[in-house]
């Protein structure tokens, strides 16, 4: 018991019960949590505005869009003020507006310095604003550290697209194809992008080597692999 109070828990799959107004389903779990009655009233009133709820206070809960019931899922999830939270796909089957409005949230109350436990499978979403990220196959952690430390664990693949000013891409092409940190080298347009195995000094250096053979290069930049990409790359046993 001592541990349920200090954890806040929000399913992926929730019920709301019909004929419960909104305040009266947070109420219902302010009275689970031994709130006492003098504190319920004020406390639901600072969730409700925490998730802007306000509006909505009056409202039959079965008649709340998802995105809503999401909202009060999460309000009834913060009613007992937990320092953690555990989320099971908190943006699941949400519009792009929700969702960007529940991002928000989930930023806000990190501000607030809660601890929050994100289970989800929608990876570009929780980039932005995630601090450690944990990947699991089968009931095996693959990996788990920061993003910064994920990505430096699969920094014998990264990518690196370089731009040319002019028709004739081939030199630069030739000097890539000449450097033993580079795998591959692929053509699009007036891009050339290349698997790069070495690390930031290699990297400066292969531009240093571009521009003293005064090819135009006009972008050269890392090409930031996103969480799919890092997920798959784990998953698949590319990186170890």
């Amino acid at each position: 018991m001592a541990v349920r109070r200090v954890i806040g828990f929000m399913p992926d799959d929730f019920g709301v019960y019909d004929g419960m107004k909104v305040w009266e389903f947070l109420d219902f779990f302010a009275v689970a949590y031994e709130i006492p009655r003098t504190q319920r009233k004020q406390i639901i009133g600072k969730v409700l505005e925490l998730l802007d709820l306000t509006r909505k206070r009056d409202d039959y809960v079965n008649g709340l869009s998802k995105g809503m019931k999401q909202r009060l899922c999460l309000a009834k999830t913060l009613v007992h003020d937990p320092p953690v939270l555990i989320l099971d796909e908190p943006a699941s089957g949400l519009d792009p507006r929700a969702r960007l409005e529940m991002k928000a949230l989930l930023t806000t109350l990190g501000e607030m310095n809660k601890t929050i436990l994100i289970s989800s499978h929608i990876l570009s979403e929780l980039a932005d604003f995630c601090t450690m990220i944990g990947i699991i196959e089968r009931g095996k952690m693959l990996a788990a550290g920061s993003i910064g430390e994920i990505r430096k664990l699969i920094q014998s693949h990264r990518v690196l697209k370089i731009e040319i000013a002019g028709e004739d891409l081939e030199p630069a092409a030739g000097i890539l194809r000449g450097n033993t940190h580079v795998r591959s080298v692929e053509r699009f347009d007036r891009t050339l992008t290349c698997e790069f195995a070495g690390d930031d000094t290699d990297k400066a250096r292969l531009l240093g080597t571009l521009v003293a053979e005064s090819i135009p290069v006009s972008s050269f930049a890392e090409q930031e692999l996103s969480l799919e990409e890092v997920f798959m790359m784990i998953t698949n046993g590319v990186v170890s």
